[in-house]
């Protein structure tokens, strides 16, 4: 499942202003899939986030580390598990827009008491910073 709160993220030159020619670029998750194995106490795969990136007016580069982050929660919606990720994604030169890809290979969900995988849910979204939290409030 991919966080809603987190599912965009928007990096600026200046986080004073959210003017267009101040965004150096913006990043999206469209498509998250947990191909895995069911094993009796853990389930073990690879999560594949698929997702765009788009250069801002105010780009100078080609390519970009998208900080993210994967957690697990229980049935509880407690969270058992967390993990960071930087999804590098590299720009064509001439282009604007990429997509990208990227495999978390070999994600581990342990099982607590409960063996039943329903009781679990995999979320995936950018790890954001106050001002990119408050800026996709507005969106």
């Amino acid at each position: 499942m991919i966080l809603a709160d987190a599912i965009s993220i928007t990096e600026f030159k200046d986080f004073g202003s959210n003017e267009e020619s101040n965004i150096i670029y913006r990043g999206r998750i469209d498509r998250i899939d947990y191909e895995c194995n069911i094993e009796p106490n853990y389930t073990m795969g690879n999560i594949l986030i698929i997702g765009t990136l788009s250069l801002g007016q105010d780009a100078q580069d080609n390519f970009y580390n998208l900080p993210a982050f994967v957690a697990v929660i229980n049935n509880k919606k407690e969270v058992i598990s967390r993990s960071y990720v930087d999804i590098n994604v590299n720009i064509p030169e001439g282009a604007t827009l990429a997509r990208f890809e990227f495999v978390l290979e070999d994600f581990k969900l342990n099982f607590e008491r409960s063996k039943n995988t329903s009781d679990y849910q995999i979320l995936v979204g950018f790890k954001l910073t106050a001002d990119q939290v408050e800026f996709n409030k507005n969106l």
